[in-house]
């Protein structure tokens, strides 16, 4: 192992002293890497600086710095990669972007394993394909050889689709084949959902609001439908009562 790293240390010293000044080190330089770490995860960057202190290996990238791993693709000011670790933690101006997903914050640690797995932290906007998450800190890890996947959400968290927007301290979203399949909001849930429906006959539809909140909401989905909403700890509910799109009432209730 020290034998490898001192010998990464020699040809990545060797590279920016030849290419220092030259145009064609961005493209030479990032070649090398792709080369070097394989197809698992790749790097691109004006610079690089490798540190090895003890057994601890780092490698310093600057300045349009670009990591690929499988389908994902990010973008960043700066990113440090551990080998002996196996993460890359990237820092400042950080975007990824993967198939259909887009991901923007202040930081992100990559797990460099078969399976896609990292942490985003500060001013965290996610973008999916059927709805958007904001948090301070998103934890995502699918699981390997399975089709779940598990993203955790902290601090001031949001999910929200087109007719609903859920809020908490910390909320788990399971997904199973790409859909969801329950939500859990651990601390001070909230639910406000949209609809459509008329104050009376002659008037159009507009859209209405529920609200819920609950110490612990959990949610259970069928191909992408709320299946079922158990509550739990000083929950609220206030409901418009709807029967064939006209409002009959609202429907207000409090409870442990």
């Amino acid at each position: 192992m020290m034998i490898n790293q001192l010998i990464k240390k020699i040809i990545f010293e060797f590279l920016n002293f030849i290419f220092q000044s030259g145009k064609y080190k961005f493209i030479f330089l990032s070649f090398l890497l792709s080369f070097i770490y394989s197809n698992k995860i790749n790097f691109s960057a004006k610079s690089l600086e490798t540190i090895i202190e003890g057994d601890i290996e780092k490698q310093i990238f600057k300045d349009n710095v670009v990591i690929n791993k499988n389908s994902m693709k990010l973008f960043t000011d700066k990113a440090i990669y551990y080998p002996n670790k196996k993460e890359v933690v990237l820092i400042d101006n950080v975007k990824m972007y993967d198939l259909t997903d887009s991901l923007f914050c202040d930081s992100l640690i990559l797990y460099d394993q078969d399976y896609k797995s990292f942490e985003a932290m500060h001013s965290v906007n996610f973008h999916q394909q059927s709805n958007q998450i904001k948090c301070e800190k998103l934890i995502y890890e699918s699981f390997k050889d399975s089709t779940e996947k598990l993203i955790q959400i902290f601090d001031n968290g949001e999910i929200i689709d087109s007719l609903r927007t859920v809020k908490g301290d910390s909320i788990y979203i399971h997904y199973k084949d790409s859909l969801i399949n329950y939500i859990d909001v651990l601390s001070n849930g909230e639910i406000i959902n949209y609809r459509y429906a008329k104050i009376n006959l002659r008037e159009r539809a507009q859209l209405v609001e529920d609200y819920i909140t609950s110490k612990y909401i959990h949610m259970s989905f069928t191909d992408s439908r709320i299946k079922d909403i158990y509550l739990k700890g000083m929950a609220t509910t206030k409901l418009n009562l709807v029967q064939d799109t006209l409002i009959q009432g609202l429907n207000k209730a409090t409870g442990d």
